[in-house]
């Protein structure tokens, strides 16, 4: 064979393995992802959340596309379910609420209950149709 029929030989076969890597990999980063959540919703309360009804804590960064767009989402809630009280936690800023709640990236929402209990974390973009669900309860 040629050797530029070689080298894309090669690169193809690379590609491959590293996508069967990453298909491999996929259960045991969900399975991490759960025990996250898990632990987060295990936390208890925070007396100092307690608002008398559901809040969502919104976990930004500085730099984040997502985390403008998930702004948006969160404002969209007003508009089709009941009023709910968001506040937006710069996650480098919170050490302690990011390692209670498992967050490793942004956006990430965790819904609070009216006592200050985690009742849902979404670690990424969540929908609304999502988080109007978790709000229900």
């Amino acid at each position: 064979m040629p050797q530029p029929a070689l080298d894309l030989l090669l690169r193809v076969l690379i590609v491959a393995l590293v996508a069967l890597l990453i298909l491999a990999l996929r259960p045991l980063l969900m399975a991490g992802r759960q025990s996250r959540r898990r632990r987060a919703l295990a936390a208890g309360a925070l007396p100092e959340w307690r608002t008398g009804r559901p809040l969502i804590l919104l976990f930004t960064g500085s730099v984040c596309a997502d985390c403008v767009r998930q702004k948006d989402v969160l404002s969209h809630l007003d508009q089709v379910g009941e009023p709910v009280a968001v506040r937006e936690v710069m996650a480098a800023s919170a050490p302690d609420l990011t390692g209670r709640f498992g967050i490793r990236s942004v956006p990430s929402t965790v819904v609070l209950d009216g006592d200050g209990r985690p009742t849902a974390v979404n670690y990424g973009l969540v929908d609304t149709a999502t988080l109007l669900s978790q709000l229900a309860g």
